[in-house]
């Protein structure tokens, strides 16, 4: 494992670039990108010079009909969402493991394509969906599994945050999350929610949804998704609802579980959880590092890469969470259910 290739160095592509140093500083690092004058970001998201400069960070810029002459190991798909199956597809051809930022694209059109070819080469593929990584997430679904606060009631998930307040280094309205062109909107950009929520509980039912544009943000996109999803789990069925939105002042992005003995609520912006039954209240932390998460998940597709493994799970489950938000924004302003 040594050659990275980075197609999109905005600020997610620019984070995969400096937890892959940290993870080995001996990675030579290539990139693909269409704009020269994104600027350069620390960790947290603050704009450290005007313009990227790729001398400095050891960044050799390339193309993908280079791609033939530099063996490269794995290829972060990081340009904007709707762009991502066609430059998935260029290199899955060449038969380079990939890891494809969430959503994988904005739409269905070619993502069957790419799912056949990456199982016709044995391309290994991961999807960028890291709070699957979360420790505060896994105890979670440890705890369900255990049966030990009896069966679910309702789930309540937000992900509310101001979208102005986002990536301060830029005009919001320029943004890919304010614009329909490059996949943006709070149903895709927020898509984290429906991907832990699939892993810990169950099969999808049905749904209810209403949103749209409902503030007046200068974008062209959906700010606000409120939905419920019916999750069956151990032959029980409950509601998950959830609220995401461009609009809230105060961030806030939990996950509330209301069993029948106790009610747990994860906060996961502190990564703590709280549970309270009748007798008392049990706190429990987890690390509050965004990169822990990133890095862990990017560690384990190196090591899988390197045990040369293959398999199509985690891209189905990838496009599973991208056919239902696309059912969520189809349903706006519909009061009637879609079979998921």
């Amino acid at each position: 494992m040594k050659n990275i290739l980075i197609i999109g160095l905005g600020s997610i592509g620019q984070r995969h670039y400096r937890n892959l140093k940290n993870i080995n500083n001996k990675f030579k690092f290539y990139a693909i990108v269409t704009k020269n004058n994104s600027p350069e970001l620390n960790k947290r998201n603050i704009a450290v010079n005007k313009t990227i400069n790729f001398n400095k960070l050891n960044i050799i810029k390339t193309s993908i009909n280079n791609l033939m002459n530099l063996k490269i190991d794995l290829a972060i798909i990081s340009n904007p969402t709707s762009k991502h199956i066609d430059a998935a597809i260029k290199i899955a051809k060449l038969k380079i493991p990939l890891y494809i930022e969430k959503p994988i694209s904005s739409n269905l059109k070619n993502v069957d394509k790419l799912r056949k070819l990456l199982i016709k080469n044995k391309v290994l593929c991961f999807s960028g969906y890291q709070q699957r990584e979360n420790p505060s997430i896994q105890y979670i679904k440890n705890l369900i599994n255990s049966g030990k606060y009896g069966k679910i009631i309702k789930v309540i998930i937000k992900n509310q945050e101001f979208l102005p307040f986002q990536h301060k280094y830029e005009n919001y309205k320029n943004g890919y999350a304010a614009r329909q062109d490059l996949g943006g909107g709070v149903t895709l950009c927020l898509s984290h929610e429906v991907d832990y929520a699939n892993l810990l509980f169950g099969k999808q039912i049905d749904l209810l949804s209403i949103g749209g544009k409902k503030s007046n943000l200068k974008i062209n996109v959906d700010d606000t998704s409120d939905f419920i999803i019916n999750y069956e789990l151990n032959k029980k069925r409950f509601p998950v609802y959830f609220f995401l939105d461009f609009i809230k002042k105060k961030t806030e992005q939990s996950c509330e579980i209301l069993f029948e003995k106790a009610d747990l609520k994860l906060n996961l912006r502190k990564n703590l959880i709280k549970i309270n039954t009748k007798k008392n209240e049990k706190i429990i932390k987890f690390t509050k590092d965004r990169d822990y998460l990133f890095m862990k998940r990017l560690k384990r597709f190196i090591s899988l890469i390197k045990k040369k493994s293959f398999f199509i799970e985690d891209f189905d489950s990838a496009i599973k969470v991208l056919k239902i938000c696309l059912k969520i924004k189809q349903r706006f302003y519909k009061n009637n259910k879609s079979l998921i």
